[in-house]
């Protein structure tokens, strides 16, 4: 099974991702679904979850969603118990309607504190704004309340990883065997956030910085090495790991967004 996974880093604007869609299994990322159906979509932060159920995408198109578990038949003292923990600007709820059934998930503020000191003690270095910009995204409790008329699946393993990376495991696990990466451009703590979506709603504004890429290489690493016997396809990766990379993986190689066109017409 050939797959294309589509970041969303700004590279991927060089590629017209309609001319490709029914010729590959598609997999993307986030607010992608704001722009082109793909036939999976993961979504790891729950802003982003609760916006693309809002939206009724996920009616008609097989989404996978950390941390979703539906509750079904949630009890108000429950509601009022989850919400005592959080100031009611942190509090987004979707409209109830006639609806039962919801989805309970949370950041908590005081986590997030934690968090930002543990941080500053390992890397004094840190742009102290910045990391409260990034460590607070999502801060809050978020209950979604939904319908059984969607496709919308829990993602079991892995946990705790970038959507990116997380989407290349899960097709994997789906009996990829050949895969291109488009978008998958990663990112520096000395550069301006790489991101199409940046300063849209549940998203990271435009003057925010890059993030330190150790994290994602880890990732991405352990997809390559688990999978030996699938065939990665990175499209136009700029960055300083390429010949790392190239060394390490055998199962990795190269191209770029003129080459791609060229090979997979």
């Amino acid at each position: 099974m050939e797959v294309i996974i589509f970041g969303n880093g700004e590279s991927r604007n060089q590629f017209e991702a309609l001319q490709f869609m029914g010729n590959f299994t598609t997999w993307g990322c986030n607010a992608i679904y704001r722009d082109v159906k793909v036939d999976n979509l993961v979504a790891i932060d729950y802003g982003m979850q609760q916006e693309i159920e809002c939206s009724g995408y996920a009616k008609n198109n097989v989404c996978h969603f950390t941390d979703w578990s539906v509750l079904p038949n949630v009890d108000e003292m429950l509601l009022k118990t989850m919400k005592m923990n959080f100031e009611p600007h942190m509090i987004h709820e979707t409209l109830r309607t006639d609806r039962t059934d919801c989805v309970i998930q949370g950041k908590d503020p005081q986590t997030a504190e934690s968090n930002i000191k543990e941080a500053l003690d390992k890397n004094p270095d840190l742009d102290y704004n910045d990391l409260r910009l990034k460590v607070e995204k999502d801060v809050g409790l978020y209950i979604t309340w939904v319908t059984e008329n969607n496709k919308i699946k829990n993602i079991e393993y892995p946990r705790d990883w970038c959507a990116g990376a997380t989407a290349m495991h899960l097709a994997c696990q789906e009996g990829a065997t050949k895969v291109y990466m488009l978008g998958f451009d990663l990112s520096s703590y000395d550069s301006p956030l790489n991101n199409i979506y940046k300063g849209s709603k549940n998203y990271l504004p435009e003057y925010a910085k890059g993030f330190n890429p150790v994290n994602w290489n880890l990732q991405l690493g352990t997809v390559f090495g688990e999978f030996k016997d699938v065939e990665f396809i990175w499209v136009s990766p700029v960055h300083t790991i390429l010949d790392k990379v190239r060394t390490k993986f055998k199962n990795v190689d190269f191209l770029t967004y003129e080459e791609i066109y060229k090979t997979i017409r």
